[in-house]
């Protein structure tokens, strides 16, 4: 709902989210604690009301956001 009193209801909305890691040990057995992550969050980047404050201030959901993460553990 988009107000307190529950009066504004807003359109119900699905997003699609992925996640992939590779462990790079895989590829050669050096690389032992080397790994790579891609996040990505509304990956079909679909274009929604996220929140509302009241009937006159309502906000968008974030668009598309991919992230990648190189890390290493020893």
């Amino acid at each position: 709902f988009g107000d307190l009193a529950n009066q504004m209801e807003l359109p119900a909305t699905t997003l699609v989210d992925a996640a992939l890691r590779y462990d790079f040990e895989n590829l050669d057995p050096d690389l032992e604690g080397l790994s790579l992550s891609v996040n990505a969050s509304n990956l079909l980047d679909k274009v929604y009301v996220g929140q509302c404050a009241s009937t006159k201030f309502c906000q968008y959901g974030a668009r598309r956001t991919v992230r990648a993460t190189l890390g290493y553990k020893w």
